[in-house]
């Protein structure tokens, strides 16, 4: 009993620490020992757990193969790990304490709980796995504040929700992290500290269940006379009322809204990726009505731009390339891709039919998103790459670990993998020369999982297993069922990666970075907003145009994007609005919009647009150095570089191209001058159309004086100075304009 009590007495005692006396019952190998091993670091990735091992020893991952481990520990090495006359003197227990040389350092003490559990455990016998011990199906974690100032240390405490119904504490048996260091850290115990303003969130990972909570810092208080009435705030929907709520919490508080131009600019760019034209901004600034910006949104949604643009984002997504497909299926499927857009089809019913696309991809879209599948792999690969695009792109759930081992960082086990892939075992193709393939499901074959050695039941995440039998699931198409299951408005995971894409897309960050990895150890900067444009989403049948209106509607999203001195330092809450580089495609053809001089693409008709190019593949030097993607990597954006760097500001200061395209006889300075226009309309409107405003004063009133001559100054001819040739000049301010922020970002 005392050695109960001293046990009982441990700060954060969970209860595996209780039962590791000698008269409390056997020690379970999988929830004692085990849990003890990840602990002190044994299991890890840098450790055992890697690979190959280290020192002859190999452990899984993290403890995700218990029978495999218990073999390891007990046989393996003439079972020299372990001793059960003498328990203390077991490499198990001596190498980590350092009574004998260990490369990895003292990481046990001998006074320790988890010392003993080991020691218990090894004195009754080193008993392996049991079937019938409880497993862990939940884990809670709960905070002792959930706002702190910096440097405010805060609690954690951890329980966990057996098969068995009982719920224990595992606080001292869990592993932790932060997501955002900056805001707050954890250290091994459980004990976090608030470092600076922001929102972390704290995770705990037992066995292979996580949990987490959402720690908030303020940012400082604000100085003496700025309002801080969050009630007086406007609001155009609901976007406005949980953003302002986060503010209010933070203390955050926004900058002001940004005016007509640059809000006319901005929602061009992000919904159509063209500029406005001249006189469409001249037309805005001088309409009175107080619902103009509303109108304006409806008038893009219907514009032809829209496909145009949200059939590349979309086309970076899916990888839509004639280097894995051919010429035709790559066209077929770029044409299929903008005809669901252009209708408007809902985004569930895309999903769907791609998910169970089968037929000839020469001639039906669908098909080539399995095709796609054999980048860089076998094609006994097929089915776990298209398992893993599938839960990345269309459910937002990295699984690509759990090929391997349990999920690290998520709940996902590998049994979860090997039953997602299953869908998309019987999944057959056939080429019928040339480039015409088939796809088709046939009905036969399973993918077996390698630890086991046997097939898996396929199996919907979060779902229960499908049985397999000559009169069930083999007679249905399997990747119908999972089909309609992410399309189905029960599944929570398409809406909210969805609408978590189309916010990034228009504001700059996605409320989950990165955008397709949402697990519960990443959470949304703001989840009750990302819950409540999922749910829009699913209400409106899956309309991206309603979303889009709704963000571009709201006060939020036309918020000015200069940031105060209070809110300089917000990344993630919207306090203004992000600026963001314009896409590769959209300078070139914004270059060419605004100078009339367009890129000629190889193969394809004069006025073909970067926009509408169908992939990435019609050579462009521009293209390729303004960072478009290869679209060889699944289902991640991460592929398009939107990041200024030294070699695109050279492209735009040194090439020919841009050159050109100011000085052509046809281009905006020389157009412009053969109207006869005084030197401020020529001025308005090349400002006009290179950034969507007119000039301030201040502007006007420089440049204009610089083309008037200067005072005459005898040179050594006896002459004067002479003003700088007006269509020269005017070409000047063109081509800076061209090369400023302004016109370069969104903003």
């Amino acid at each position: 009993m005392a050695t109960v009590a001293l046990l009982v007495s441990v700060a954060g005692a969970g209860w595996s620490e209780v039962r590791a006396g000698e008269a409390d019952g056997p020690i379970s190998f999988v929830n004692d020992v085990l849990p003890v091993l990840s602990k002190i670091g044994c299991n890890q990735g840098t450790c055992h757990g890697g690979a190959a091992g280290k020192g002859g020893f190999k452990l899984s991952l993290r403890g995700f193969a218990p029978e495999l481990d218990h073999l390891a520990i007990v046989r393996e090495a003439s079972a020299r790990r372990v001793d059960l006359l003498r328990p203390e003197a077991s490499l198990l227990l001596a190498k980590p304490t350092m009574a004998v040389p260990h490369q990895g350092g003292r990481v046990l003490a001998v006074d320790s709980p988890e010392y003993r559990i080991v020691a218990d455990w090894l004195r009754q016998g080193a008993h392996g796995p049991n079937p019938d011990d409880p497993r862990p199906v939940a884990l809670a974690m709960v905070a002792s504040t959930a706002t702190a100032r910096p440097g405010e240390r805060i609690e954690l405490r951890v329980e966990a929700r057996f098969s068995d119904g009982q719920a224990r504490d595992v606080t001292r048996w869990a592993r932790y992290d932060t997501n955002e260091s900056a805001v707050a850290t954890v250290d091994a115990a459980g004990a976090a500290s608030a470092v600076g303003p922001g929102k972390a969130a704290l995770s705990a990972v037992y066995q292979d269940q996580v949990a987490a909570v959402e720690l908030s810092v303020p940012y400082p208080a604000a100085g003496q006379g700025e309002p801080r009435d969050y009630a007086l705030l406007p609001r155009n929907n609901y976007i406005d009322e949980h953003v302002i709520q986060q503010w209010q919490a933070l203390r955050l508080w926004p900058s002001a809204p940004a005016d007509d131009a640059t809000f006319l600019r901005r929602v061009c760019l992000d919904l159509i990726g063209v500029l406005p034209e001249p006189g469409e901004v001249r037309a805005f600034l001088a309409d009175q009505d107080p619902r103009k910006r509303e109108a304006a949104i409806d008038r893009l949604l219907e514009r032809p731009e829209f496909v145009d643009l949200w059939a590349q984002r979309w086309g970076d997504v899916l990888r839509v390339s004639r280097e894995w497909l051919g010429e035709k299926s790559m066209w077929t499927f770029h044409a299929w891709l903008r005809d669901r857009i252009a209708r408007n089809v809902s985004w569930n019913e895309v999903v769907r039919d791609l998910v169970a696309g089968a037929g000839d991809s020469s001639r039906e879209g669908p098909p080539n998103y399995y095709r796609l599948q054999k980048v860089f792999n076998e094609p006994e690969l097929w089915p776990l790459t298209a398992a893993e695009t599938t839960a990345q792109t269309f459910l937002g759930v990295r699984v690509q670990c759990a090929r391997c081992h349990n999920h690290p960082f998520d709940r996902w086990t590998q049994a979860d993998y090997y039953g997602l892939a299953g869908f998309f075992a019987q999944v057959g193709s056939k080429s019928l020369g040339d480039k015409h393939v088939v796809v088709f499901d046939a009905r036969r074959g399973e993918i077996v999982h390698p630890r086991l050695g046997r097939a898996l039941a396929p199996k919907l995440l979060d779902g229960p297993a499908m049985a397999i039998d000559a009169e069930g699931l083999d007679q249905v198409d399997r990747r119908r069922l999972l089909a309609d299951w992410i399309a189905s408005r029960d599944n929570p995971y398409l809406a909210r990666v969805t609408a978590n894409r189309i916010w990034r897309y228009l504001m700059g960050r996605g409320l989950v970075e990165p955008v397709d990895d949402l697990r519960e150890s990443n959470p949304a900067t703001n989840e009750p907003l990302l819950a409540a444009l999922a749910a829009d989403l699913v209400e409106h049948q899956f309309d991206l145009k309603h979303l889009m209106r709704s963000i571009a509607r709201s006060r939020v999203y036309q918020l000015s994007s200069t940031p105060t001195d209070g809110n300089r330092d917000d990344d993630r809450f919207y306090s203004f609005y992000r600026p963001k580089r314009l896409s590769a495609e959209q300078i070139l053809d914004a270059l060419g919009q605004v100078t009339g001089q367009m890129e000629k693409f190889e193969g394809l008709p004069e006025g073909f647009k970067a926009q509408q190019l169908p992939d990435t593949r019609v050579p462009s030097k521009f293209l390729d150095m303004f960072g478009r993607p290869l679209r060889r990597v699944a289902s991640c954006e991460c592929e398009r570089v939107a990041e200024p760097n030294l070699g695109q500001a050279l492209e735009l200061l040194n090439s020919s191209a841009l050159d050109q395209r100011v000085t052509a006889d046809g281009s905006l300075v020389n157009r412009l001058l053969s109207q006869a226009m005084d030197d401020r309309t020529v001025l308005d409107e090349i400002y006009l159309g290179a950034v969507g405003r007119m000039p301030t004063m201040m502007e006007a009133e420089a440049l204009l004086a610089a083309m008037e001559p200067p005072s005459a100054s005898p040179d050594a001819g006896g002459g004067s100075q002479e003003s700088v040739p007006r269509r020269e000049f005017f070409e000047d301010v063109l081509w800076a304009l061209l090369n400023s922020k302004e016109f370069l970002f969104n903003h």
